[in-house]
């Protein structure tokens, strides 16, 4: 990729906006810029890998705090090629439909 952006979660204790929704709200940053570029007809791909849980890189590579944390490595560049997919989880063993 020509350009790795790293979304960093920091989130701190609040009364208004409790932890969890500081997290989700760094992963759905992670996938709101995956979108814009990708209909803006670039190449990118969420993959974040070892990097966004070695410690020692984390603090000393991107100088995070204990707290932060990499909610995601956004890859962008020129896409070339289509990527082969993925193995993805059977998705009717993991969903229960309820109806109401």
């Amino acid at each position: 990729a020509h350009l790795s952006v790293a979304i960093i979660a920091s989130p701190v204790s609040s009364e208004k906006i409790p932890e969890i929704e500081q997290t989700l709200s760094a992963g759905a940053v992670c996938l709101a810029l995956l979108n814009a570029v990708l209909a803006a007809g670039w190449g990118a791909n969420w993959l974040s890998g070892w990097p966004a849980y070695d410690r020692d890189f984390l603090t000393t590579g991107l100088a995070l705090k204990p707290q932060e944390f990499v909610a995601g490595f956004i890859h962008l560049g020129s896409e070339t090629s289509t990527p082969p997919d993925r193995p993805r989880p059977d998705i009717t063993a993991k969903t229960t439909w309820v109806a109401a």
